[in-house]
């Protein structure tokens, strides 16, 4: 816009303002004060998508003057210059088959030269990253599709995971200039169902003082994965039981993709036979039975070995060896826990050999058939008494081993800290040190072993177990 002053063109030495508007869409700046030439300057977008086709009107108004305008012809197509990728949802899908989502929705969106979005432009879409076994649009298609951008210039496509953990992306481009196009970012397929030759479960505490008092706790956490090795999906749950004490919470739920959770047992209750301080502690999470992958598809195929596995039952019973609790008997009592499935037949391992029901499986209870199953995975945990019981085993030159277990055979407390100090001897006679100082964490007996120096035979020492209540138990020990 020319800007004059009585005839004379406005110049930088007396600036005008000129202020622009427009019918449709935008001017930037909109105010301009005229320069040395005595002219005005603003650009003009046709920033909304309802300009397209319109004659927009475009005026210059400045104090004093009469508005000027001109009708500025939009032409009806505005083209399309990128493609952005919006989003995924979710970012991470799971394995086909397993409990996590398996199916992703990906955005993009196309849009002009000023941002806008625009609908009814076709794209064609692709997957990168094919060997991954995903598939978009349908389940099962990896051929390029072809879509047109709905309100606000947005396409979406869903997409769905295969059988093997992998990375993959989708590439978007316009039909009609492939330069244009735009990559989503990577989609991550991981994990599938817990398989039982990963599971495991660690207990912080092996033996908490739980005979004689109320409270005493251990925690119990299982760490699961897929048979790839790869995380369960978070919101996996896994049950706990017991025969004796508490467990809090009685499920805990994987979280955080950290493929494992955890429970406290806490002392307290019924100790009554058969009991003898020993709990017996059942973890169960559905999963699927362990196969051998023949083929190398990562699923499984008629016809392949796999670990039948019977109903997972908790074993409380022990064998007993001279009165002392030894290891669980490895075989279903009337009365133990008992996670109920369909299945009669004799179960088999991978080998084809008779397999007993498997790890905590009940015998006689497989189905014969690959699939879904508990998988499960026992604790032990010692409640033990707060009074120890002590025997010397031997003496040898400069040293004396002392056995040191719980009213019922097992180990004391785990952290019960053990103090050997000389009661009586020879002013030179001196402990020199003990092993261990502190009851690790086992569930039998320990062999404390003392060693000493300057002693003469006659020296009395005490060996003192400390439990973490406070009650000590002290065995008197004379040198032969």
């Amino acid at each position: 816009t020319s800007v004059s002053i009585n005839g004379a063109a406005a110049t930088s030495a007396s600036p005008v303002p000129v202020t622009f508007t427009a019918s449709c869409g935008a001017v930037d700046p909109a105010t301009a004060n005229s320069d040395a030439t005595g002219r005005a300057q603003s650009s003009y977008s046709a920033s909304v998508a309802t300009c397209a086709g319109t004659n927009v009107t475009i005026s210059a108004s400045s104090p004093g003057a009469s508005t000027v305008t001109a009708v500025l012809p939009v032409s009806a197509s505005v083209a399309a210059t990128s493609i952005q990728f919006v989003s995924a949802s979710p970012t991470t899908i799971y394995l086909a088959g397993s409990s996590g989502p398996t199916q992703s929705v990906l955005s993009f969106r196309v849009v002009d030269g000023a941002g806008s979005g625009l609908a009814g432009q076709q794209v064609l879409l692709s997957l990168v990253g094919t060997g991954s076994g995903a598939s978009f649009g349908t389940v099962g298609n990896t051929s390029t599709l072809s879509a047109s951008s709905g309100a606000g210039g947005v396409v979406t496509v869903p997409v769905f995971s295969g059988t093997v953990p992998a990375t993959f992306q989708v590439r978007a481009a316009l039909f009609s200039n492939g330069a244009v196009n735009a990559v989503s970012n990577l989609i991550s397929v991981a994990s599938g169902r817990p398989v039982q030759r990963a599971a495991s479960l660690a207990v912080s505490a092996r033996s908490i003082e739980g005979l004689d008092v109320d409270g005493a706790s251990t925690v119990l956490t299982i760490s699961l994965a897929d048979r790839q090795g790869n995380p369960v999906p978070d919101g996996t749950q896994v049950n706990f039981t017991t025969r004796y004490g508490l467990i809090t919470p009685a499920t805990c739920t994987v979280s955080g993709g950290s493929s494992s959770c955890a429970v406290v047992l806490r002392a307290q209750g019924d100790r009554s036979a058969p009991f003898k301080g020993r709990v017996a502690v059942l973890a169960y999470v559905q999963g699927e039975e362990d196969f051998v992958d023949l083929n190398g598809n990562n699923a499984y195929d008629t016809g392949e070995p796999f670990n039948d596995l019977g109903n997972a039952y908790r074993d409380d019973h022990v064998n007993m060896v001279d009165g002392v609790v030894g290891s669980a008997d490895g075989v279903y009592t009337v009365g133990e826990f008992v996670a109920p499935r369909v299945g009669s037949s004799v179960c088999r391992d991978q080998s084809g050999n008779l397999n007993g029901g498997g790890v905590n499986g009940r015998a006689n209870t497989c189905d014969g058939v690959w699939g879904a199953a508990d998988v499960r995975v026992q604790g032990v945990v010692i409640f033990a008494s707060s009074r120890a019981q002590m025997q010397t085993l031997d003496f040898v030159t400069g040293s004396f081993t002392v056995k040191v277990e719980d009213l019922n055979g097992n180990s004391m407390p785990t952290g019960s800290s053990v103090v050997v100090s000389k009661l009586a001897g020879a002013t030179g006679c001196q402990v020199t040190g003990n092993a261990p100082w502190f009851i690790q964490a086992t569930t039998g007996a320990t062999v404390v072993t003392v060693n000493h120096s300057g002693c003469t035979p006659g020296t009395q020492f005490g060996v003192s177990v400390v439990v973490p209540s406070g009650q000590v138990t002290t065995l008197n020990v004379t040198l032969p």
